[in-house]
């Protein structure tokens, strides 16, 4: 798609495939640590925690748990889906990777207020840009030919 140009060449020549599933996997864990950051130490950010719960501020998680559910739940399989299909290089896992990473963006302001610690938004805006770099290697390098190549 891009040629052989000079930026294709250098990616072509640094992301091999387990260069490619390593920052898949960096993604995933930086996003489980950045969730597991303010379970495991909530002090880290008492004051925005205290000042959701005293104006109970809720999204449609608390107000509508079975339409919530509904629409979370089947989300939620398909990213994870998508990510085991990408890591697997699927032509699947990577179309149902982009729709699941689009369709949050339309979700996210349904889900209410959400309080993070500054280290847990540093680890999830970490494992965000990473998701970006594998969506745009999945779609625009010389990996991408990988998906159309391997069983689908």
């Amino acid at each position: 798609m891009f040629g052989n140009g000079f930026f294709y060449s250098v990616v072509s020549d640094m992301v091999t495939p387990p260069v490619f599933r390593l920052i898949i996997g960096l993604s995933v864990a930086l996003e489980l640590a950045s969730e597991g950051v303010d379970y495991l130490w909530p002090d880290l950010s008492p004051e925005i925690a205290s000042a959701i719960e005293k104006d109970q501020m809720f999204g449609l998680i608390e107000s509508y748990p079975l339409i919530s559910l509904a629409i979370l739940l089947p989300w939620l399989v398909g990213a994870f889906a998508g990510v085991v299909g990408v890591f697997l290089f699927k032509l699947w896992g990577r179309a149902l990777s982009l729709y699941s990473t689009v369709l949050s963006f339309f979700i996210a302001p349904f889900l209410g207020p959400v309080a993070y610690s500054g280290l847990s938004n540093a680890l999830d805006e970490a494992s965000i840009t990473l998701w970006g770099v594998v969506l745009a290697l999945a779609y625009f390098s010389p990996i991408s030919e990988r998906f159309k190549t391997e069983n689908r």
